[in-house]
């Protein structure tokens, strides 16, 4: 596997826009991949990871192991749904002023100013209008959604993000993708980022859209 070096600073997004039954999810399914263990060994074959609870499990034939982030460098998979090829890093983190823990953190754009995500479940609301499916009540006015509007309330499970990025700090920071903090961020070159967010209707909300962003950045700042 390659190794990354990574540059100094990390940053907390927010992202809920992939629509996803909890069945779908990409942290619910085996990947083809392989990983780095911290003792120098790469073993190959099929994993499947949870970045909430910190752990990864990994099988190929009949060996089944289970590793947490402390015990592992780095993993990539080819994802067994969108079929991209993705790649974790296993990072220090702060959890408080004194205590610093290993976290596994997804790669999205590697440069000057790093960016990382940490995928987990989301639960969302989703409200259907009653004139779409006209409901009888009973005689209290209840239907058989339990209200007495007729909308029809649906919770479903998705997939959200938060993002992080690596600068010369060597720190995690969290971060809202707000345009005021990515300027910020990235003031060095905050002209040329505001038009190209602006050319290509950017939304600083989506996964791929930040990705794009801060690869470009990253190039600006290569030409240095």
């Amino acid at each position: 596997m390659k190794k990354y070096i990574l540059p100094l600073c990390l940053l907390c997004l927010y992202d809920f826009s992939t629509s996803i039954y909890a069945q779908d999810l990409s942290m619910y399914k085996w990947h083809i991949g392989e990983l780095d263990l911290t003792i120098g060994e790469t073993l190959k074959g099929e994993i499947k990871y949870n970045l909430e609870r910190h752990w990864l499990e990994y099988r190929k034939d009949n060996v089944h192991r289970v590793f947490s982030s402390v015990n592992v460098t780095a993993f990539q998979i080819i994802d067994a749904l969108t079929g991209e090829y993705r790649t974790f890093i296993s990072l220090p983190i702060s959890q408080s002023r004194r205590y610093k823990r290993k976290l596994f953190f997804e790669l999205l754009s590697q440069g000057a100013v790093s960016l990382f995500c940490r995928d987990k479940v989301v639960t969302k609301v989703q409200v259907d209008n009653a004139s779409s499916f006209p409901l009888k009540s009973n005689r209290f006015g209840i239907n058989s959604y339990g209200n007495t509007t007729g909308d029809r309330i649906r919770r479903i499970r998705t997939v959200g993000y938060d993002y992080y990025y690596v600068g010369k700090k060597n720190q995690v920071s969290a971060f809202e993708p707000t345009e005021e903090n990515i300027f910020e961020l990235m003031s060095s070159r905050k002209q040329k980022i505001e038009k190209f967010i602006e050319d290509n209707n950017l939304d600083l909300s989506e996964k791929t859209d930040l990705t794009i962003i801060f690869n470009y950045y990253n190039d600006l700042r290569e030409k240095l």
